[in-house]
Formats: structure tokens, sequence, C-alpha cells
């Protein structure tokens, strides 16, 4: 009981954190991984800041699947569940999809539909498919191949099939404004998923 207690307060505080950091001009980096988007005086982007950005990049697509198994894991309370949803809607850009069973689905309602569910992609490894590469409309692309496992919080499953799918994942410029000062920033988005 004590364990469970703990493990939804730190799952709380993780997923406050991140909202937080995603809201904020003021970032600050607390972990190993380096976070060029958040350095606002970036212009265009050099082949070192693309080394940094394919890695975060990978990041990105990591995260999601953790938000993925949060959100149908029904040892949390609601509460994180719907945090867990949330948090990995924000990630997409707008009209993203993914593919299930031969059908596009929009992400929304794959989501919401995995929430209600105890079902989720258990991530075992990610690698770089396509390598991030400047985009005709002055935006970055890469893609991410993804191996998976089919797993269930409820009951898990032994010895599950793995399963392979690529999440696109783009970089686009933004002049935002900070105070009276405008910044150009960086920022990740998903896009779709296909297997």
């Amino acid at each position: 009981m004590v364990n469970r207690l703990l493990v939804i307060i730190f799952c709380l505080f993780v997923f406050t954190e991140n909202a937080q950091s995603q809201d904020s001009g003021n970032h600050t980096n607390n972990n190993n991984f380096v976070k060029p988007e958040n350095d606002l005086s970036k212009e265009k982007l050099e082949e070192t800041d693309l080394i940094q950005y394919q890695k975060r990049a990978i990041q990105k697509v990591q995260e999601y699947y953790q938000y993925l198994e949060a959100m149908a894991n029904v040892q949390h309370i609601d509460a994180v569940r719907d945090k867990a949803l949330q948090m990995a809607e924000q990630e997409f850009e707008e009209g993203a999809q993914i593919a299930t069973n031969q059908t596009m689905v929009k992400i929304h309602d794959y989501l919401t539909q995995c929430r209600a569910g105890s079902t989720y992609k258990s991530l075992i490894k990610t690698e770089v498919s396509q390598k991030l590469s400047f985009q005709s409309e002055g935006s970055y692309e890469t893609k991410i191949k993804v191996i998976y496992a089919n797993q269930n919080s409820k009951k898990p499953i032994k010895n599950p099939k793995e399963f392979t799918e690529e999440v696109k994942v783009v970089l686009k410029k933004k002049v935002k404004m900070f105070g009276s000062t405008k910044k150009v920033i960086w920022e990740f988005y998903l896009g779709n998923i296909e297997g």
C-alpha cells in the first residue's frame, strides 16, 4: 500500500514538473538530455544542432510511450491516468493520426481508447529510420522506428509478440513573445504513427 502511494505521488510529481517546464519560458535542464529547443538564440540550425535535436526527437518518442503506459495502468488513480492522456495529446501536431488495423485513426480517439482500457504499447527499442532533415516549408522532420510489445496492466503478458511502427517527429521554428522581446524557439511535435 505504501509503495503504491509512493508511485502515485512520484507520477504526479513527474507529470507536474514536465507540464511546468513546457509552460515556462524559463526552462532548466534537470536531466541528462540536452534540450536544444530551449536555446532561444538559434535562427537556423547547424549540423551540431541537428545531432542534439535528433537525440531530443528520440526522447520525445520515448516520453509518448511512457504516457501510454501511465494512462493504461489501472493501479494509478484516475487523476494520474487523465494527466498522462492530457500530456500525450499535447505532444502531437494538429491532425496527427495513428495506424490501427490498417486504418488511420485520429490520435485523440486512439489515446482516449487507451485511457479507457488497460492495454498499452510497452517500448522495447527506438532507432532512427530517417535522420532529421530540412523540409521545404522550413521545418525539420525525422522518423523514429519503434519496437514494442502489447502489454496489459491488469494481467501482464508473458513473452509478448514484438511489433514495429514508425513515428514522425517534426521540429518547427516559432516566434514567441517573452515579455516585450521576440525570441525564436524550436518546438517538437509528434506526427503520424504508421505500422
